[in-house]
């Protein structure tokens, strides 16, 4: 005879966990992504009760103004999924939205949640912003400090979806700021302690349990008023 426990686990209708992401989430040459430690660590199987969505290069908005967005890829991938099934969203990413500002962001962040509410009626909706940059000051010619852009504009973008309905996962905005975990080939991806730290932070953040290693997002940061007219003071 199944206990009334077991029938209740066999009635649950949802079961599947989606990723949504971009590089730091995909599996590289030399080491996984970050989604790849997470189901490894915590039971769940890609293909079965997992999809990762993660695309190099995405983000709340495309960097080079196509349709490579968490909204438009989670769309394609889960198209012919019975989408309620999925018990869980967990979105995490950043770096590519630092062209952004938050005010162009929050209208994106908006509709992609939105449209998860909208389509994804049984899942929980996980945010974490945790992107930032190796490299010290502006990089590749422009005058930009990427460190300081994500702290100031993109951070607060994502927070926003707590507004939506989403959980932001608290503290995992602060794992790169180590920047040991940097892979020393272009100090813009996580190597394999990072990504091994980003899936653990994002699994304990959704529990309530995480505690990063710094207390600060100015940790480490160099800032260089010529090229973002702010100081640390003014922040």
């Amino acid at each position: 005879e199944i206990s009334n426990t077991l029938i209740a686990e066999k009635m649950e209708d949802p079961y599947i966990t989606i990723f949504v992401g971009d590089s730091y989430g995909v599996n590289m040459s030399t080491h996984d992504g970050w989604v790849q430690k997470y189901v490894d660590s915590y039971g769940l199987t890609l293909g079965a009760d997992a999809i990762n969505v993660c695309v190099g290069n995405s983000g709340f908005s495309d960097p080079y103004g196509g349709t490579n967005t968490y909204e438009n890829n989670l769309q394609t991938a889960t198209e012919n999924i019975d989408k309620t099934k999925v018990k869980k969203i967990i979105v995490a990413g950043g770096y590519n939205d630092r062209a952004k500002t938050y005010s162009q962001l929050v209208p994106l962040v908006e509709s992609f949640m939105n449209y998860v509410k909208a389509n994804f009626p049984n899942a929980k909706i996980y945010v974490g912003m945790i992107g930032n940059d190796g490299a010290v000051d502006s990089r590749r010619g422009t005058q930009v400090n990427y460190r300081e852009w994500i702290i100031q504009q993109v951070l607060p973008a994502y927070k926003e979806t707590e507004k939506f309905g989403a959980y932001y996962l608290n503290g995992v905005e602060l794992v790169m700021h180590d920047y040991s975990l940097f892979d020393s080939y272009d100090y813009v991806h996580p190597k394999n302690e990072g990504v091994i730290e980003l899936a653990k932070a994002i699994h304990q953040a959704e529990n309530g349990s995480y505690n990063p290693i710094f207390t600060s997002l100015y940790d480490g940061i160099s800032l260089r008023n010529n090229t973002t007219g702010y100081t640390k003071s003014d922040l």
